[in-house]
């Protein structure tokens, strides 16, 4: 039996004051050089988002309309379909660094050097497409279910679904690319962890992502150096959950 199997069946502690010294920790060292290539990625991505919408859109005045109403429900099924896959695919994307940057995460708790290649690694590598994949089939899920709701007029639902399925699936990605586990194993040992201590883990993630948003009372910038803290955080439950106690 493994050790995760083990927590599964036995149950875990988690010490909160634990997890926030190990997040800090972490950050310290890697929140300078992280910020650096976020904010890089943000540029690609911004482009290459403006480029997407000019391409599905044609015109501002209907990328315009579009975000002054944000019912995609108005949308012609066309326009809808290139809508769900382009974001699903950025965000697909964008997971793969998230996986890089979780990685870095663990190279710094291990006293290691933070590398500004580490974030791409997982773009060479089997786990980089499992990430890929579920990412994309969690956000067309979520994008299913959040215009369904939007359908009966319950679309603020779909943030409570939205803050369910990242709690739930917090762990996936460490599973894959540390453990080398398959997407569906990785979903359900997530599942199986989380679900054991919902509301306290929920209870650090609300916080520490509280603060990763403050970067934004000190601008743009500030929210680019306090964005990896996420990503730390991540690495640190994963770490105090598998492999400590």
């Amino acid at each position: 039996m493994n050790k995760i199997q083990q927590k599964i069946e036995n149950g875990y502690n988690i010490d909160g004051n634990q997890i926030y010294d190990d997040t800090f920790n972490i950050f310290k060292k890697m929140a300078i050089p992280a910020g650096a290539i976020i904010f890089l990625l943000l540029i690609l991505f911004g482009g290459i988002y403006t480029l997407t919408l000019f391409t599905v859109f044609g015109n501002p005045t209907e990328i315009q309309t579009f975000f002054e109403s944000l019912a995609l429900l108005q949308l012609s099924p066309d326009i809808l379909a290139y809508y769900i896959l382009g974001s699903a695919t950025i965000n697909g994307i964008m997971a793969i660094f998230g996986a890089g940057f979780i990685k870095m995460a663990r190279d710094v708790y291990h006293n290691e050097l933070p590398k500004f290649s580490t974030p791409f690694i997982y773009f060479t590598k089997v786990e980089g497409l499992k990430v890929f994949a579920f990412t994309i089939l969690v956000q067309v899920i979520y994008n299913a279910i959040s215009l369904g709701l939007e359908s009966i007029g319950l679309s603020m639902v779909g943030l409570f679904v939205m803050i369910l399925i990242n709690l739930l699936t917090l762990l996936v990605v460490p599973f894959i690319i540390f453990d080398k586990m398959p997407i569906f194993k990785a979903l359900g040992a997530s599942v199986s962890l989380i679900n054991q201590k919902p509301f306290k883990i929920l209870m650090y993630l609300i916080l520490l992502g509280l603060l990763s948003l403050s970067g934004i009372l000190i601008f743009f910038i500030g929210l680019i150096v306090t964005l990896p803290i996420i990503y730390c955080f991540n690495y640190s439950i994963y770490e105090n959950i598998v492999n400590k106690n």
